[in-house]
């Protein structure tokens, strides 16, 4: 199994990446897989270090997506 991982933060550029790759893919017969990373700010505690704070934190984070 073939398998193309493009990271994307939605800018020119990335959209340009995921063109190639989509090229690429196609003639290699391959899947696309696509990545966005939602940064978390350094003064936001961990994501793990408190179970309420944690789905705090989580629905932030996928609202924010």
């Amino acid at each position: 199994m073939k398998k193309i991982l493009v990271a994307v933060d939605f800018s020119d550029a990335s959209a340009s990446a995921v063109r190639q790759a989509l090229v690429l893919a196609t003639a290699l017969d391959a899947d696309l897989l696509l990545l966005h990373v939602l940064h978390v700010p350094a003064e936001a505690p961990g994501f793990y270090s408190s179970r309420k704070l944690g789905k705090k934190l989580f629905r932030n984070m996928e609202e924010a997506a």
